[in-house]
């Protein structure tokens, strides 16, 4: 299968979305309602390559990107989007959990890890796939004008 790239919104099974957001001192991968918050940050460029993929968020004027070292979330700071020589601690694998057009993200390093939550608005790590997010991509529809 071909890589490709593409913005979209990551939307969970509840209805919200996945972006970032300060939470006390720190930036943390969170889900909002995007009828009650700006919908443009929430915006995340999805790199697909096989049934793997990583992602990245634009917020003000840096790029995060999501990964997973040490068995924790964390979210790497870029001055761009760019996908090119990420270690497999950027990637995770999107995992069918039987819930239709809604899969499990799963990280590709070890230990594997399930993308959870949110609890409490934020997304964390478990081995435990019952409380994985279960998440879909929603294309955005592009600006003919």
């Amino acid at each position: 299968m071909l890589s490709s790239d593409h913005q979209s919104l990551l939307k969970i099974k509840d209805g919200r979305f996945v972006t970032v957001r300060k939470t006390h001192r720190e930036l943390k991968l969170c889900a909002i309602d995007i009828q009650q918050e700006a919908q443009s940050d929430s915006h995340v460029v999805i790199k697909n390559k096989g049934s793997q993929m990583a992602f990245c968020f634009r917020r003000n004027s840096a790029y995060y990107l999501p990964m997973v070292e040490g068995g924790t979330l964390k979210l790497q700071r870029s001055e761009k989007e760019s996908f090119d020589n990420k270690s497999a601690n950027y990637w995770f694998l999107k995992e069918n959990l039987g819930n239709s057009e809604h899969y499990g993200l799963r990280s590709v390093v070890e230990p594997s890890l399930y993308l959870c939550g949110p609890n409490d608005k934020t997304f964390f790590l478990s081995t435990n796939n019952q409380q994985c997010a279960l998440v879909t991509e929603e294309k955005i529809a592009e600006d003919t004008t």
